[in-house]
């Protein structure tokens, strides 16, 4: 439920966000909106040897595209995010769920000249906002999860990293996304005695124009 809240907040936010801009204006020729969705594949760097493993997890949510020129446009992305990792051993398993809304700015630069389609790449700095943090564990070969711990407070609510990326257009209003993410301030607020875990993912991702 809670997460149902948020996406639909991202909606109407990001209208709000781009209807403000100084000096922006819509114009069809020039730009296009569009949604986005995939799988994710989460994980966190640490300073020391972890025996961390990937999540799979969901990212989606909306994008604006403005062209400036035949070879490269600005992408505005607005995401919900589903970060963490893993930790399995003979004995337990623990998950750590990070749920972010993220807002990447994308310089997209393409390739070729095809009226059908293009290859691009794209790359650019991406702001990330905490909205959920817990960790479930499991004893055994219990299926269930024994407990779950809110650990918010624990968790740094801004987040800065770096996206870039390869992007398929199909000419039909569909794309393909292969994007690596890497993480630039640390996850947790928990001073100097704790290791500075940094979030990274890989994502593939489908989208379409509206």
């Amino acid at each position: 439920m809670k997460r149902n809240v948020v996406l639909i907040a991202m909606l109407l936010l990001y209208s709000v966000v781009f209807s403000q801009i100084p000096g922006y204006k819509y114009e069809k020729s020039k730009d296009f909106f569009g949604i986005k969705g995939g799988v994710i594949f989460s994980n966190r760097q640490f300073e020391y040897n972890s025996n961390a493993e990937f999540k799979t997890g969901f990212m989606g949510g909306f994008y604006n595209d403005r062209k400036i020129s035949e070879e490269l446009s600005i992408q505005q992305e607005f995401l919900f995010t589903m970060k963490g990792e893993t930790y399995n051993d003979d004995s337990y398993s623990d998950k750590v769920y990070l749920d972010y809304i993220e807002i990447p700015f994308l310089v997209k630069l393409r390739f070729n000249n095809s009226d059908t389609g293009g290859f691009y790449l794209y790359f650019g700095p991406c702001i990330g906002l905490n909205v959920y943090a817990s960790v479930s564990s499991a004893y055994g070969d219990r299926e269930k999860d024994d407990r779950s711990i809110d650990i918010r407070s624990s968790v740094n609510f801004l987040e800065f990293s770096l996206a870039g990326g390869i992007m398929l257009d199909f000419g039909n209003s569909m794309t393909l996304d292969l994007r690596y993410s890497d993480g630039l301030t640390n996850t947790y607020d928990v001073g100097e005695l704790f290791d500075k875990p940094q979030n990274y993912y890989f994502a593939i991702l489908l989208g379409s124009r509206l």
